[in-house]
């Protein structure tokens, strides 16, 4: 029984490491409250929704890029503009 324990423990600590900032700051508020998870679960929906936007800012990130590659050899300074475009939208998406 130990042994399953200590074996469970890394993946436990793992997924407790996937809060984002969000849930972290509901979790500690919760705490502070000496409630039940009711901020925690609302950082989770505000967590899991910035993350689908940074997707999907990554994605047009990445169609830009595209498109950018396509004009590359009839207009390289129009590509070059969609290309530095493209790398602010995906470094916002990082940040997401």
């Amino acid at each position: 029984m130990t042994k399953l324990i200590l074996c469970a423990l890394p993946l436990a600590l793992g997924l407790a490491a996937c809060d984002g900032p969000a849930e972290q700051a509901g979790e500690e508020i919760d705490n502070i409250n000496n409630v039940n998870g009711q901020a925690e679960a609302t950082g989770e929906v505000i967590d899991r929704q910035l993350e689908a936007q940074g997707e999907m800012i990554d994605e047009a990130s990445e169609r830009l890029d595209e498109r950018a590659d396509a004009l590359e050899d009839t207009n390289p300074a129009a590509a070059q503009r969609m290309e530095n475009e493209a790398e602010v939208l995906e470094d916002q998406a990082d940040k997401m």
